[in-house]
């Protein structure tokens, strides 16, 4: 079951970047597209980790930091991404200056009894993920969970 998930999941991403570029050969030609997405991670891999980053950075390249309004929220072992420490802390602080927010669940941190300190530097925090998800597709923006 997790490996028919895990290949849905993937294609959808691949379908995602495929849009994304089709898009972005269309804002060519019209203008670029307004972007709102939020970015779920709720796992450590370094496989989802790395298309989380990948899939800000093309949205950037292609659509301008303009236009796309980007959030990385991470959940569940997925948090230790944004946590001191990362490997993605370059990446944050870079994609930060570009308008890019990255949050995390208080929630999840106090049921994973990680202290608020432990946050990477330009890290905040929403109280209730999935409060959070549910306002953001309220207001039309694309949910990925890489």
């Amino acid at each position: 079951m997790n490996t028919l998930k895990l290949r849905w999941q993937r294609l959808a991403v691949t379908l995602l970047f495929g849009f994304m570029l089709t898009a972005g050969t269309a804002a060519a030609s019209s203008g670029p597209v307004d972007v709102h997405m939020l970015i779920m991670v709720d796992r450590t891999s370094p496989q989802s980790e790395m298309v989380a980053m990948n899939l800000i950075r093309h949205v950037i390249r292609f659509q301008g930091i303009d236009h796309a309004h980007l959030d990385l929220l991470a959940i569940g072992p997925g948090m230790k991404m944004l946590l001191k420490g990362t490997p993605y802390a370059e990446d944050i602080e870079s994609f930060t200056d570009y308008g890019v927010k990255f949050v995390l669940c208080r929630r999840n941190l106090e049921a994973a009894h990680i202290p608020f300190s432990r946050r990477a530097d330009d890290v905040g925090l929403v109280p209730d993920a999935v409060l959070e998800m549910q306002k953001r597709k309220n207001e039309g923006w694309m949910v990925v969970w890489p």
